[in-house]
């Protein structure tokens, strides 16, 4: 129980500072980063609906074309859609790039 914890409370300081360079907008070469690990981290907290929000904007960001970027991305997308129950479109995710 006290590791959940701690790990709760170390994501919840980590969406903190995401959060921050969200609201203060971060320099163009970071926002994709920054909403693929929020996008990470808010599908960590059981929230794989807001993950999946983030990574269509991370996916609107320049650079997110890149082979790399794209599997990052669609690796967040098929985890975030296993955890919605969503195992076909999880699968499609990762196929389809």
């Amino acid at each position: 129980i006290l590791l959940g914890t701690s790990r709760k409370s170390t994501l919840g300081k980590l969406l903190d500072l995401l959060g921050d360079l969200l609201v203060s907008p971060p320099d163009p070469s970071l926002r994709l980063n920054v909403l693929v690990l929020a996008a990470v981290n808010w599908r960590d907290l059981g929230a794989p609906d807001a993950a999946l929000a983030f990574l269509l904007q991370a996916e609107a960001c320049d650079g997110a074309s890149a082979p790399g970027v794209q599997a990052w991305i669609q690796h967040a997308r098929a985890n975030a859609l296993l955890d919605a129950g969503q195992v076909a479109a999880a699968a499609a995710a990762i196929r389809s790039r």
